[in-house]
C-alpha cells in the first residue's frame, strides 16, 4: 500500500491521474480514488495534506520558478504593465 506522500508524488507526475484526483476532490470521491490507487490514507488525511501544503512557505526555488516580471511600464492613473517583455 502507498502512503500519502507516495500517492502525492504519483499524482503530481501524471497529468491524467492529477485530473482524476481533482475530479475526485470536486465530486466527493476521494475515498474511492484512494482505494482504486492502493493508498491507505483517509479522506481527512488527504484534506489536511492538500490544504496544509497551500499554507507552507514557498522555497527560493519555488519563487524562482514563478518569478516573471513585467516590462516596467506604468500607465497613468491605471496600473503597471504585467506583460512578460523585459526592456
Amino acid at each position: 500500500m502507498k502512503n500519502l506522500d507516495e500517492m502525492y508524488q504519483e499524482v503530481m507526475a501524471d497529468e491524467a491521474l492529477k485530473e482524476e484526483f481533482i475530479a475526485a476532490l470536486r465530486d466527493g470521491g476521494v475515498s474511492e480514488f484512494l482505494k482504486a490507487h492502493d493508498c491507505d490514507a483517509t479522506e481527512a488525511e488527504v484534506n489536511d495534506y492538500v490544504y496544509g501544503r497551500k499554507e507552507e512557505e514557498l522555497s527560493l526555488d519555488d519563487l524562482d520558478n514563478v518569478a516573471g516580471g513585467g516590462c516596467g511600464l506604468i500607465y497613468p492613473k491605471t496600473h503597471t504593465c504585467m506583460c512578460k517583455v523585459g526592456f
